[in-house]
């Protein structure tokens, strides 16, 4: 998004919030979004330099698409506020809980699987708990935006996913090549190579698991330093038998198509 786009779409919406709510509370958001948007995109762009230059070819771009089996996707990663190419290392991918216990994972299998209300999944109730104690929730700022998206843009989003399949963001128009994941769910890829759910996209990837789709784009918002370490290796290795076992045995994992030769491929798939 180019930075003229960027104060167009900021303006509009300090405006409408302005209507709504009042100039208080709008430079208050204003305030807020200028911290999280600007000063936090620096601070990510220069952890992405470093990690550029420790990790060399090996470090991914941030912004790439993987495509995966939702159905693999069986726990979450403690919080949730990551960004795209982050690497850590300690113990954050073993604190984990399962997926069905995320209460808009569970909102969504009420209303699409059993057939509850939207009020009765207790979404509703606690996206409102939510704006009262923060003035915003998922970019909504009244009971009012809560109800309507819900039942109606979530409504949308389960049935174009039904009847047409589920598309990336690049095939709808919502992100460019520049940055073809920017929009999709996002995940983290723990020391094992296990996919888990992070950040952004609970909504669209309960549909996914909800209709049984195949294969869904996402986004990596932080990979373990030991995963890592494994893309490093696999890089810098220039023979398949030089490879540790490890990495011959991950050699198919989606997130590391991006450096893995064919010929590789089909030696590691003859290893199962």
């Amino acid at each position: 998004m180019n930075l003229i786009k960027f104060l167009q779409e900021r303006y509009s919406r300090f405006k409408e919030i302005t209507k709504k709510h009042g100039l208080k509370r709008s430079f208050h958001l204003t305030l807020k979004h200028f911290k999280d948007d600007i000063i936090g995109n620096m601070k990510y762009k220069i952890s992405r330099l470093f990690f550029r230059l420790k990790y060399g070819d090996s470090y991914a771009d941030p912004f790439k698409v993987i495509w995966i089996d939702p159905s693999k996707i069986k726990k979450r990663a403690s919080g949730s506020n990551r960004y795209c190419g982050a690497i850590e290392g300690e113990d954050w991918d073993l604190n984990t809980s399962p997926l069905g216990t995320h209460f808009k994972i569970r909102a969504l299998y009420k209303r699409f699987k059993d057939g509850y209300s939207w009020e009765e999944t207790g979404i509703i109730k606690n996206r409102k708990l939510n704006l009262q104690n923060r003035g915003i929730v998922d970019g909504l700022f009244s009971k009012e935006e809560i109800l309507d998206y819900y039942k109606n843009e979530v409504e949308k989003l389960y049935q174009e996913i039904k009847e047409k399949g589920y598309k990336s963001q690049l095939e709808l128009g919502n992100a460019d090549n520049s940055k073809p994941g920017i929009e999709e769910v996002g995940v983290a890829i723990a020391r094992n190579g296990e996919i888990l759910k992070c950040g952004d996209g609970a909504h669209r990837l309960a549909i996914a698991k909800i209709l049984d789709v195949e294969e869904m784009p996402v986004k990596v918002t932080i990979r373990h330093k030991k995963w890592q370490e494994l893309r490093k290796e696999i890089v810098e290795t220039e023979r398949f038998e030089d490879l540790s076992e490890r990495a011959k045995k991950k050699i198919g994992h989606p997130d590391l198509q991006d450096i893995v030769l064919e010929e590789w491929r089909e030696k590691g798939n003859n290893l199962k």
